[in-house]
Formats: structure tokens, C-alpha cells, sequence
């Protein structure tokens, strides 16, 4: 057997000037390659690249900046791409709930009163957590759950001839990554009326406690729909991103047909994907649009998926 690898590592880091503040970027890149045979006709190469990247925001002319758009949150020392929301505890199933919860979670205002932190709450409401528990429900209740940002980004080029046949594959993934389902926001908020997506279907009632969904009621008073880790999924996927089969005409054949080569071949695009996301395609909702015009990581933002392509080739040589 012959073989031949090649192992190769680097890392860096750099620091932009942005918006009068200072953005550093770090990471590094790991590359391994494989050449290798097993006997006189099968050959084989591997190819392995992996990466990883972080963004941290250091300066900024208002030492206290702090910018949210849904999910995501921008502040001094903070990651590009963390995002911050508010905790639920399931859902009240009766009303003795709702009433001890806001027994509990509330405060006292400036007149003496008593303000429930979720006083337009009913049966099949979200329940949300008081995180600083000064009995609101607001950003300061908001933590770090993840962010749009991988962790690792993963990819795998793979290589196998044998004899007059031959096959390539490319394989992609990001790990370490959580998506923001905003699709799922849309297609269950049931807070207007126009058309929803079939989980609307499994939404709470008094007959239908076991779920996960809250109950339909138009105007969403107890805000169900507010960011929070309800549309917070784990985005780690790995999928075949590329897979091309290919046949080698003979050379005694290719000379009777007076051409110097030919190949004939079948591929395809995204054959599959290996993935606990539960929107359509983990590997979009890279980014969010505000009406700032200002770009997140991880936001699905009810982005087309990409599609699968097949295709059958030839192709010719003089």
C-alpha cells in the first residue's frame, strides 16, 4: 500500500474598526489530507478541514452600547452572535396556576398595589421566568443560551477511484451552533387571524394538555410569542453536500469513437441531512434583516430552503 498525508494548522486573529467601536475576530483552521492506494486500482483521498471563529465586540465610543434585535444581543465584550432570551417553564394548565403564580411573581407599586408579572395569563399560557426577580417581565430577565455562530465548522472532501470507476463526495457541517426557529414563531403565534402552519393543530385546550404548543387566542395577551428559548433549537447538522458517481470509458473503445476521453457520471446536490432542527433547512437562517438593517447569525427567518439537484453527464475529451 502507498500513502501519502499531509497535516497542516493555523491560526489568527484580527481587530476592525467598526461603527466608532473595535471588533476582533480569532480562530484557527485545521487541514489533514490522506493520499493513499490499496493495491494497483483502488486510490483513495481524504481531505478534512476544520475551523472556528469568534467575533468579540471590544470598544465602543458608549462603553455601555447594548443593541437587542429579537434574539440577539450586541454589548461591549460580548460575542457577535450570542443569543439572549427569557426562560419558560411550561405551560398553566388551570387556573389555580395562573392564580398561585401571580400570587408569587409580581411587585408592589409606588401606591402599595400589587402588579402579577402575568396578570392577562389564562390556562394554556406560557409561563416565563423572572430571572433578576424584581417581579417583571422584561430584557433584564433575558440570559445567554447559545449562539448563531458554530463552534466548529466541519468539512470533508472524499475522494475513491477504482479501476475505470470513481466517486466524490463532499461533506459540510457546523456544530456547536443554535438556530432561532423564527418560522415556528410564525406559523404558531395564532395571535391574528390568517393561516398557520399544522402544529396550530396540537395548540393547548382543556381536552389537549399534553403539549408543548399554547393555546390560540387572538391579540396573544399574555404574549406567548415574545423572544424566548421556546424557538431556541440546537443548529448542529452534517450533510452531503455534493456526491458525483462517474464511469471511465476505455481507451479501446474511446478510440474506436475517435475521442481522446469520456466519462459518463450521476450527481447530486443535499442528498441528505443529519439534524435535530426542526425547521426546514438548519444551513440557511445564517442572518436577519431588522429594520435597521443590521445582520444576525442563526435567525431563521423564514428563509427558503435549498433545494436538491440531480443530474446525469457526459463529458468528452479530444
Amino acid at each position: 500500500m502507498l500513502s501519502e498525508k499531509t497535516i497542516s494548522a493555523c491560526t489568527g486573529f484580527g481587530s476592525l474598526i467598526v461603527n466608532d467601536g473595535k471588533l476582533r475576530t480569532t480562530g484557527f483552521e485545521f487541514q489533514a489530507i490522506y493520499h493513499g492506494s490499496a493495491g494497483k486500482k483502488f486510490t483513495y483521498d481524504l481531505d478534512l478541514n476544520l475551523s472556528h471563529f469568534k467575533s468579540v465586540l471590544k470598544e465602543m465610543a458608549d462603553p455601555g452600547y447594548l443593541q437587542e434585535s429579537g434574539p440577539a444581543r450586541s454589548y461591549v465584550g460580548g460575542e457577535i452572535g450570542e443569543f439572549w432570551v427569557i426562560k419558560t417553564d411550561g405551560i398553566f394548565q388551570n387556573q389555580g396556576e395562573v392564580d398561585q403564580w401571580n400570587k408569587c411573581h409580581g411587585y408592589t407599586d409606588e401606591n402599595g398595589d400589587w402588579r402579577a408579572m402575568q396578570n392577562l395569563a389564562k390556562p394554556g399560557d406560557i409561563r416565563f421566568i423572572d430571572q433578576n426577580g424584581d417581579g417583571k417581565l422584561d430584557s433584564n430577565d433575558k440570559v445567554k443560551v447559545g449562539s448563531g455562530v458554530p463552534k466548529v465548522v466541519l468539512g470533508l472532501n472524499v475522494n475513491l477511484a477504482y479501476g475505470p470507476f470513481d466517486l466524490v463526495a463532499n461533506f459540510y457541517g457546523n456544530f456547536g451552533v443554535k438556530r432561532y426557529n423564527y418560522t415556528k414563531y410564525q406559523l404558531q403565534r395564532m395571535d391574528q387571524v390568517f393561516n398557520y402552519g399544522k402544529d396550530a393543530l396540537n395548540a393547548w385546550t382543556p381536552e389537549n394538555r399534553d403539549t408543548n404548543v399554547p393555546r390560540a387566542v387572538q391579540g396573544d395577551p399574555n404574549k406567548n410569542g415574545r423572544v424566548s428559548d421556546r424557538f431556541v433549537e440546537n443548529g448542529d447538522y452534517l450533510t452531503l453536500n455534493n456526491l458525483q458517481i462517474g464511469y471511465n470509458l476505455p481507451a479501446n473503445i474511446c478510440k474506436k469513437l475517435k475521442i481522446g476521453s469520456a466519462r459518463i457520471y450521476v450527481a447530486g446536490t443535499r442528498l441528505f441531512t443529519i439534524t435535530g432542527y426542526d425547521g426546514y433547512d438548519p444551513s440557511t437562517g445564517s442572518t436577519y434583516n431588522n429594520t435597521d438593517d443590521t445582520s444576525f447569525m442563526g435567525v431563521d427567518y423564514a428563509i427558503y430552503p435549498l433545494s436538491r439537484t440531480y443530474m446525469i453527464g457526459v463529458k468528452f475529451g479530444f
